[in-house]
C-alpha cells in the first residue's frame, strides 16, 4: 500500500496518495505538476482549487450540506458532477426553518437525490420529517443508507409531541430479500431512531452485527417491549431511551456504557456490569421514582459522576413524604457525582430548601444547576413532587467542593432568595453564582390572570401575596439587590 500524504485545504488535513490514484470511469484527474505533501506548484505558488485532483475536491466538498453541495454544481462543467461521488453527509431535511416543504415534494427530492449519487460509502444518513402514516417508501431510503454502509444513520419521523410510532423499522429478512441489503451491519457507529416503530426481535437481530456501535437513541417506538443489551456490543457508550410506553423491560450488561438517557414510565431495570457509566439522564414518572425510591437504585447510582434529573409534576400515585423522610441516610450519598441539573415544577414563593439535602448528599459535587418551573396556580400544590422544606429544617454543613451555581426561572420571589443565602452560608467556597431570568412565567401568568378575573379559576385572594416578578426586567433588578449579600470570594452573574 502507497503512503499518504496530507493536504491542508481550509482547516482539514485532506489524505491524498502521491501516486494519484484513480476512480473508475476515469472520474478522477492527475495533479499534474502539484506536490501534494507541501500544497505548492513547482514555481512556489499556492495550489488552487483547479490544480488539485477530483479525489481531493470530493473530500474537500463532503463536508458541505447538500444545499451547498448543489450550489457547487454550477460552477464549472468540471464541477457538475464531483458532488455525487462525494462521501460525506446525505441529511435531508423537510423541516426548513419554520416552513416545511410538502411531502410529495420532499419524497420527490430524496429519491432524486439517492438515485444520482454514487459513492459507495457515506459517512452520516439523515433524514428528518413529520409523518403520522405508515410511509412504506422509508424502507427503501433505510436500505440505501445500508447499502452505502452509512456510518451513523438517524431518522427523525416526529410529527408532533403527543404521536408516536406511525412507521415501522423494516425486518432483516425483508431488508435482505426486498431490497438486496447483502452485508451485516459492522459498519454502523451511532443510530438514532426518532419515531420510528422497531419491534424487539427486529432490533435484536439488527443489533448482533453491530460490533463497532457506540451510540444508540431509542424514541416513541410504540413496538419496542423488551430491550436486551449485553456485551456482544462492546464498544457502545451511549444509550437513550424515550418515550416508549409500552416497554416493560430494560436489560444492560455492557462493560463499555459511559452514558444513559431515559424518559418514560417506571418499568423493570436491570443494571449489571456497567463498571463505566458515569452520566445519567433521567425524566418522566422513572424520574420520581429515582428519587423517591432512591435505595432502589444504587446498584448503579452511587458510581455517577454526572446527573440530570427532570422532575415533572407529582404523575403516579405515591405518597407525599415529610421532609424528615429525605434526611440521611434515606438518600444514598452519591460520593462521586461532580455535576447535578435538576429542573423542578413548583408553585410561586413555595420553598426550595429541599434542593439542598441533595447537596448534602453529593460530598464532592463542583457545579450545581438547577431550573425551576413556576406556576401561579394554588391549585397544583398537592402535585408539586417534592415536600416543602422550612428554613429550620434545611440541612446546616459545610461543603468544600462546590464551586458554581446557576439558578435558572428566577423570579426574585422570597423562596429564591432563602435559596440562594443558604447556598452561600454551605459552600464556603462557592466562586460563581449565575442567575438566569429567562423562563415563560412572564408569558403564562398574564394568561393565568386572565382566567382569573373571568373566574375561571379561583378569586384574586388565592394567588400568592409574596413578591415576584412580572417581566423579565423586573427580575433583573430584583437579583441585582440580592447583590450585597455576596461574599468578596462570590462572583454574582446575572443573566
Amino acid at each position: 500500500m502507497p503512503s499518504q500524504s496530507h493536504l491542508l485545504l481550509f482547516g482539514v488535513a485532506v489524505p491524498v496518495s502521491p501516486m494519484n490514484s484513480t476512480l473508475r470511469n476515469g472520474i478522477y484527474r492527475r495533479t499534474e505538476g502539484v506536490d501534494v505533501s507541501s500544497g505548492k506548484r513547482p514555481d512556489g505558488a499556492d495550489t488552487v482549487l483547479e490544480d488539485l485532483s477530483d479525489e481531493i475536491l470530493t473530500q474537500i466538498l463532503s463536508r458541505l450540506t447538500l444545499k451547498e453541495l448543489g450550489r457547487t454544481s454550477v460552477l464549472s462543467h468540471r464541477w457538475r458532477n464531483l458532488w455525487k461521488f462525494t462521501p460525506g453527509r446525505l441529511e435531508f431535511d423537510a423541516r426548513d426553518g419554520e416552513v416545511e416543504i410538502d411531502r410529495r415534494r420532499f419524497k420527490a427530492w430524496v429519491n432524486h437525490i439517492l438515485t444520482l449519487h454514487q459513492a459507495q460509502q457515506v459517512d452520516s444518513f439523515i433524514v428528518r420529517v413529520r409523518v403520522n402514516w405508515r410511509a412504506c417508501f422509508i424502507d427503501k431510503w433505510i436500505s440505501e443508507a445500508l447499502k452505502k454502509k452509512a456510518k451513523n444513520i438517524e431518522i427523525d419521523l416526529s410529527p408532533n409531541p403527543t404521536f408516536h410510532g406511525g412507521y415501522a423499522f423494516p425486518s432483516l429478512h425483508k431488508l435482505f430479500q426486498s431490497y438486496g441489503v447483502r452485508s451485516a451491519f459492522g459498519f454502523l457507529k451511532s443510530l438514532k431512531l426518532v419515531d420510528v416503530g422497531i419491534r424487539d426481535e427486529t432490533l435484536r437481530c439488527f443489533l448482533a452485527s453491530c460490533m463497532i456501535l457506540e451510540s444508540l437513541t431509542i424514541c416513541g417506538s410504540r413496538f419496542t417491549k423488551n430491550l436486551n443489551l449485553v456485551d456482544q456490543l462492546p464498544k457502545l457508550k451511549h444509550l437513550e431511551i424515550a418515550c416508549c410506553y409500552n416497554m416493560r423491560r430494560v436489560g444492560i450488561s455492557v462493560e463499555s456504557l459511559v452514558s444513559f438517557t431515559y424518559n418514560g414510565p417506571i418499568i423493570d431495570f436491570s443494571f449489571k456490569k456497567v463498571p463505566n457509566l458515569s452520566e445519567i439522564t433521567l425524566a418522566g414518572k422513572f424520574c420520581q421514582s429515582f428519587l423517591l425510591d432512591a435505595n432502589k437504585h444504587v446498584s448503579y447510582s452511587l458510581q455517577l459522576e454526572r446527573l440530570k434529573l427532570d422532575l415533572p409534576f407529582k404523575l403516579v400515585e405515591m405518597p407525599l413524604r415529610d421532609a424528615a423522610y429525605y434526611d440521611s441516610p434515606y438518600l444514598p450519598q452519591y460520593s462521586n457525582l461532580k455535576y447535578l441539573e435538576v429542573t423542578a415544577m413548583s408553585i410561586v414563593g413555595r420553598s426550595l430548601l429541599f434542593f439542598t439535602k441533595l447537596v448534602e448528599a453529593c460530598p464532592l459535587l463542583r457545579k450545581f444547576r438547577i431550573e425551576v418551573k413556576y406556576t401561579l396556580c394554588p391549585k397544583l400544590e398537592p402535585a408539586v413532587l417534592l415536600p416543602e422544606t422550612s428554613a429550620s429544617d434545611a440541612p446546616i454543613f459545610q461543603h468544600e467542593n462546590l464551586k458554581l451555581v446557576e439558578l435558572a426561572g428566577y423570579l426574585g420571589c422570597p423562596s429564591d432568595e432563602e435559596f440562594l443565602t443558604h447556598l452561600l452560608k454551605i459552600a464556603p467556597s462557592l466562586e460563581m453564582v449565575t442567575i438566569d431570568t429567562e423562563n415563560d412565567f412572564y408569558r403564562l401568568s398574564t394568561e393565568y390572570n386572565f382566567l382569573v378575573v373571568q373566574s375561571w379559576f379561583s378569586d384574586e385572594s388565592e394567588l400568592p401575596d409574596c413578591v415576584y416578578a412580572m417581566s423579565r426586567m423586573e427580575a433583573i433588578e430584583l437579583a441585582e439587590e440580592m447583590q450585597p449579600k455576596f461574599p468578596q470570594n462570590t462572583q454574582l452573574v446575572i443573566i
